[in-house]
């Protein structure tokens, strides 16, 4: 009889970085939920213990920085996993460096990368048109946290004036 091939394990990582996105935006469940429907359409495993949780860290901080991404990069190495999910890119990454360091990082451990959002395919990092979107995605993301970060000290300006 042939030996049956045993499913692959994947990671799930989420973050919110305020309790009014953990309840108004895209919330911890929601992520989760969206992350195991995602590997479970790629018949991957996700136990509860392969999900690693950032509440109220800052995109700003850089992925291996944060308390459970940490944990999740050691978990990763030790167990040879393949596969991150996250929600969307904006989860991981608010910083072009940060997203193209860690991207180029895990490709050399042959550890691919999924964003819900998108259909879970993999980031494509086989040729150059893949790698510039890329690029591009962390460079919008990278725009959006410092829009942000403008509208808010504007908004504390108006207040003081």
């Amino acid at each position: 009889m042939a030996k049956q091939k045993q499913a692959e394990e994947c990671v799930l990582y989420v973050r919110v970085s305020t309790t009014r996105q953990a309840e108004d935006g895209v919330s911890i469940d929601a992520q989760i939920a969206k992350g195991k429907a995602n590997a479970e359409f790629r018949n991957l495993l996700l136990p509860d213990e392969n999900i690693f949780i950032d509440d109220g860290v800052s995109a700003k901080v850089p992925l291996w920085s944060r308390p459970a991404a940490k944990q999740m990069k050691e978990f990763i190495l030790k167990q040879k996993i393949k596969h991150i999910f996250a929600y969307r890119m904006d989860r991981l990454f608010r910083s072009t460096i940060d997203c193209l360091a860690t991207v180029e990082e895990l490709d050399e451990f042959g550890i691919g990368i999924h964003f819900c959002e998108s259909g879970g395919q993999p980031l494509d990092l086989s040729s150059a048109v893949g790698r510039m979107l890329i690029t591009i995605l962390a460079a919008f993301g990278e725009m959006e946290r410092n829009l942000i970060s403008e509208r808010t000290c504007m908004a504390l300006q108006h207040l003081k004036d």
